[in-house]
């Protein structure tokens, strides 16, 4: 892990749509997610399901208040933890305002009303702040919803108490930490900036959906008490410890630190930790770019875990196993991935050494299968840099970018061409900012090549037409042609565009 800070700011403006068969947690959750993604602002908080709704106001409000309306709004984070909330209950903050500190969310909705915090009011989206802090919000009740806001400067832990990464404060480091305790809570349209972890989850059946991560920052620098060298953690956006998490339609951007003894740190998202086994997960219809790497594993054992129609533009890793992992039944399938700059270059799928040699790689890891992979920094399975090349399964994949971008034979179906993508990647920036400068253009062997439909729609919100075989890689082109379909694919970008546009602002090099 040897790198230089990320020198080219990264932008992004992305049309993100929900998946089709996506579950939500309330009746509107869909809507209330496409109008949080237009950037609009909300006269009144989002409801709970019915319950009673409190405000916080950080520059008018009062904890002498009851919190039961605008004028009569709380002030402070503290006043949110001593409140007694029931299942339906709605917590809103204040467009606008920032809010300091940290507050426990203990008390528990259930499946048809959740506890929701949310933002109310005109303005920009309320900033939770806490810095030199653990969290901004740590939940340990269940059915919890949040939404709306943004976390900004905190997640920072040192090694005061001589248990550094495996003590009390890693457990508890994310702007939104969620505890073993805290089952079915929901973190949809939020902003993650200049944190150390963004959300970092205990609980079963974690939703992570609509949200960005930028500009991370590292966590922990010290000594590891079990190496006795020093290591440092975080710059991560989404941190997985159980199972049953699904990770869908996130942005993430620059998830990444240089303040790091291993050169550069940081990633998407880590699934991690010997607290849980971490089986039956979900990453899929995310955009990253400029991160340290896309998904890492490491200390558990795991199991059933599907990577699928992500598009990744990254320095490292597109997936990485720790050598203190034990994986089986990884699918990595309908991904588009780049790997176009040399520094800290490994393979796109690498085993990195961790504290001792780990059991050998094998078949039933991990399989590939009909994605797209530009890759001229780094070959995909063997080659490049990995504690552990193996050949992985692979099938039905484009691979291009240098004469040998695989390092193995290539498996049935596979081809090395170029995918003709939209725009030239070799002439795009040094991180791509839209996930629609991979489509595919006429004539690319991506188009048809798949033999699998793991989902109703693409990255785009397409719906992937039936009745041919869809195509390789993250995007799908099913407007070609005569297809039934094809009206309605035409339409779908457009009016996602309009209706549910990320417009992030994002070429700035300092967080806002």
């Amino acid at each position: 892990m040897i790198g230089v800070l990320l020198g080219t700011a990264v932008g992004l403006a992305w049309a993100s749509a929900e998946e089709n068969r996506a579950a939500t947690t309330h009746p509107g959750a869909s809507f209330a997610a496409a109008r949080a993604l237009t950037g609009a602002s909300h006269a009144a908080p989002h409801r709970g399901g019915g319950g009673r709704r409190f405000y916080l106001d950080a520059r008018r409000g009062d904890d002498a208040n009851d919190g039961r309306g605008p004028r009569r709004a709380w002030r402070s984070l503290e006043r949110l933890q001593a409140a007694k909330l029931r299942p339906g209950d709605t917590v809103a903050f204040r467009r606008g305002a920032t809010f300091s500190g940290s507050a426990t969310v203990a008390a528990s909705g259930d499946p048809r009303q959740p506890i929701t915090l949310t933002a109310y009011g005109a303005g920009a989206a309320p900033v939770l702040t806490n810095p030199g802090g653990l969290n901004m919000l740590y939940v340990t009740g269940d059915h919890v919803r949040i939404s709306n806001l943004r976390f900004m400067h905190g997640v920072t832990f040192d090694n005061a108490d001589g248990t550094g990464t495996s003590g009390p404060k890693y457990r508890r480091s994310g702007a939104v930490a969620i505890a073993t305790s805290a089952h079915d809570v929901t973190v949809v349209d939020n902003k993650f900036v200049a944190v150390g972890i963004g959300v970092k989850t205990y609980g079963l059946r974690t939703r992570i959906t609509h949200n960005t991560f930028r500009d991370l920052t590292i966590a922990f620098r010290g000594i590891a008490p079990l190496t006795g060298s020093e290591t440092s953690y975080g710059a991560v956006g989404i941190s997985l410890n159980n199972s049953a998490a699904d990770v869908g339609w996130n942005a993430f951007i620059n998830c990444r630190s240089t303040d790091s003894p291993y050169g550069a740190d940081g990633g998407a998202v880590e699934i991690e930790g010997f607290a849980h086994t971490k089986d039956r997960i979900r990453i899929h219809h995310n955009f990253s770019a400029g991160s340290q790497g896309f998904v890492e594993v490491t200390e558990t054992s795991t199991t059933n875990v599907e990577i699928a129609y992500n598009v990744s533009d990254d320095y490292q890793q597109f997936l990485a196993f720790d050598t203190t992992t034990s994986p089986r039944g990884y699918r990595v399938w309908h991904n588009t991935v780049l790997r176009r700059s040399s520094l800290n270059a490994t393979a796109a799928f690498a085993v990195f050494y961790y504290r001792d040699p780990g059991p050998p790689p094998s078949a039933d890891w991990l399989s590939i299968q009909d994605n797209v992979f530009y890759v001229p920094a780094a070959k995909a399975l063997g080659g490049s840099y990995t504690y552990k090349a193996f050949d992985f399964p692979h099938d039905h994949n484009v691979f291009t970018g240098q004469a040998d971008p695989v390092g193995y034979p290539l498996g049935e179906g596979d081809v090395v061409a170029d995918p003709l993508f939209a725009e030239d990647p070799s002439a795009l920036p040094s991180f791509i900012d839209d996930p629609r400068s991979v489509r595919l253009r006429a004539g690319s062997p991506a188009i048809d090549r798949a033999v699998t439909r793991p989902a109703r729609v693409d990255i785009l919100g397409r719906p992937i037409p039936r009745g041919r075989r869809p195509d390789a890689g993250a995007i799908d082109d099913g407007c070609r042609g005569r297809h039934p379909q094809r009206r309605r694919c035409l339409r779908r970008p457009f009016q996602a565009l309009a209706n549910r546009s990320f417009h992030l602002g994002m070429r700035q090099t300092a967080p806002r």
